[in-house]
């Protein structure tokens, strides 16, 4: 992946977490993730949990996100979250 890819995926993939967290609502959500999304996800894949970062599958996640809020169905878009920060994680396990 280039370093522009990833620069332009790094601005987006912020942007995007930002507003879906802004459109939340929620003063205590914003300030239980409100920091980690700011954190640059190729460091902490890269000097934490030794993975890449797979762009396509991202996005095709924030785009199944953005299409069950369109849909105002809940559940899904829990779903969607869910299953977007569970296939972040290491492998091997959680961060000890």
């Amino acid at each position: 992946m280039s370093r522009d890819s990833l620069s332009k995926f790094l601005r987006l993939n912020e942007a995007f977490h930002q507003t879906i967290l802004a459109a939340a609502g929620s003063r205590q959500l914003s300030l239980a993730v409100g920091a980690a999304i700011l954190i640059p996800l190729p460091l902490l894949k890269h000097y934490i949990w030794d993975a890449q970062v797979d762009i396509v599958r991202s996005n095709l996640q924030h785009r199944e996100l953005i299409e069950a809020l369109r849909q105002r169905n809940s559940r899904w878009a829990g779903e969607c979250m869910a299953s977007h920060i569970n296939s972040t994680r290491p492998q091997n396990g959680p961060i000890t």
